[in-house]
């Protein structure tokens, strides 16, 4: 089986970061890679769940 991460490069909006990290878990990729994000704050939390 294929072994996948994910980058995400200058994310603007946090909660962007949470629904990637959400799909991340529902397809089993755990590898996430951030190059110059912004704050997580509450909002990437909340949509991380």
């Amino acid at each position: 089986m294929p072994v996948f991460c994910v980058i995400l490069v200058e994310p603007r909006y946090s909660g962007n970061i949470g629904l990637v990290a959400r799909c991340m878990k529902n397809f089993g990729i755990k590898d996430l890679y951030l190059v110059k994000p912004c704050a997580i704050d509450d909002d990437a939390r909340r949509r991380a769940v």
